[in-house]
């Protein structure tokens, strides 16, 4: 049976934990280090700036993990396999 038949999209890209693909974790790690690297750069030439650095250094990890807090949490199904959408008490229509 190949993919089409089951009715799921074909894999694409690396996955790793659970299935999750590394992509969306990926983005802020990256630009998070590269912009790290830029404050650090300017806090070296310009020591007046290591007050401000610390503080974007701090904003910085929050973000780092607030992404990866958010990449890693825990889904107990798939949402995509049937309609979120809950029946009011009161609706005449069965389902």
């Amino acid at each position: 049976m190949t993919d089409l038949e089951k009715n799921e999209a074909p894999e694409r890209g690396f996955s790793i934990f659970k299935g999750r693909r590394i992509g969306p974790l990926v983005g802020p790690w990256v630009s998070s280090a590269i912009f790290a690297g830029l404050v650090y750069y300017g806090e070296t030439t310009l020591p007046a700036l290591e007050e401000v650095a610390r503080l974007i250094y701090v904003v910085l990890a929050l973000i780092v993990f607030v992404s990866t807090a958010r990449w890693l949490r825990v889904r107990s199904h798939d949402r995509r396999a049937r309609d979120r959408r809950q029946p009011r008490p009161d609706s005449k229509i069965e389902r």
